[in-house]
């Protein structure tokens, strides 16, 4: 495939190469965006941090490298916040019945019949 970060431009969002193309292509599908733009490894990104939804990521900071790694660490956050679901639901109070009521009711049945 050749050097991807040559072939790939991250600030304008293209690539010069047909794979590269195919790749943002599917990213532009799923309404993906590489947030990562800076150098991981001496002046190429070399990690990518993908999102549908660029605000969830905070704190995004390229740290130092990790034991024998070649590149650098990518350390961010995610923040979002889940919506409460409103429910329309049923619950049924058993200890309000008028369990008097039904037991006169159920002894007026022929039950035989």
């Amino acid at each position: 495939m050749g050097d991807f970060n040559n072939l790939v431009d991250w600030v304008n969002n293209v690539a010069s190469g047909s794979k590269e193309k195919e790749f943002m292509e599917c990213l532009q599908d799923g309404f993906l965006e590489q947030i990562l733009m800076e150098p991981t490894g001496e002046q190429a990104i070399l990690d990518l941090v993908l999102c549908n939804e660029p605000d969830f990521i905070k704190d995004l900071k390229v740290r130092e490298y990790l034991g024998g790694n070649d590149h650098n660490m990518a350390e961010f956050s995610l923040q979002f916040e889940r919506e409460k679901a409103k429910l329309d639901v049923m619950v049924l109070q058993l200890n309000k019945g008028n369990y008097t009521g039904i037991r006169e009711e159920l002894t007026k049945i022929d039950w035989k019949q």
